[in-house]
């Protein structure tokens, strides 16, 4: 659940606003554990902090250092699937589409990124009105398609999902444990923060033992689901 601000309210109220959108895409990767909302007087300009959005806590996600890509967009749609019973789980996919006329996104071309065009790349989704953004998609990149002809390129992307069924929990065994509890500590262990999930009180049991460690966290909690 994303907290909106007065700010972000006012500009969705107003008569007149401008729509905006942000697409950020780390293609190489590269990660900064030490990364911190920006801070006026603290941070410095072009530094690793990133400017916070609607979050409390940086999470895992925010902590890699992004190119903003939005210049380049010709397209970008996002799907959400729910799941069809009230306690399973939602997914979202999305489907963006860049010009490469400058052939930017072609494997090999550009001296920053062209070794680095390749499936895994983290990317984000922000939209919203004036300067005033919500996020609308967190999630992996998968494998990219380059067209000279036409000068796209296209890319498939996973949310979290799709990381936390790759990610392998270490979490030792946990006794007359609730399931609202093991999601959290699961989800915790992955990088996230209780200001990016909401979970409810479960009318099951407390679960006597549950062996976690050497276990997929997206198979754990579909099993808990």
């Amino acid at each position: 659940m994303q907290t909106i601000s007065p700010a972000f309210a006012a500009a969705a109220a107003a008569p007149v606003n401008k729509p905006n959108f942000g697409v950020m895409v780390s293609w190489l990767k590269s990660f900064s554990p030490s990364a911190a909302f920006f801070t006026i007087g603290v941070s410095s300009i072009g530094g690793p902090d990133m400017i916070r959005t609607d979050a409390t806590v940086p999470s895992l996600f925010d902590k890699y250092n992004y190119n903003v890509e939005n210049d380049m967009v010709n397209n970008l749609t996002i799907d959400r699937t729910v799941s069809t019973i009230p306690i399973g789980t939602m997914s979202a996919q999305l489907d963006l589409e860049l010009d490469n006329t400058t052939k930017r996104y072609l494997p090999g071309y550009d001296p920053i990124i062209g070794n680095y065009i390749k499936p895994g790349r983290p990317v984000k989704v922000n939209a919203g009105f004036n300067a005033e953004t919500l996020q609308q998609f967190v999630g992996y990149t998968g494998r990219p398609k380059v067209s000279l002809g036409k000068r796209k390129f296209n890319v498939h992307a996973f949310d979290a999902m799709e990381y936390l069924n790759k990610f392998e929990s270490s979490l030792p065994m946990q006794v007359n444990i609730t399931t609202k509890d093991a999601i959290a500590l699961l989800l915790t262990e992955a990088g996230f923060t209780s200001s990016q999930y909401v979970l409810e009180d479960s009318l099951q049991l407390p679960i006597a033992f549950l062996a976690l460690s050497g276990k997929k966290t997206g198979s754990i909690i579909q099993s808990l689901c």
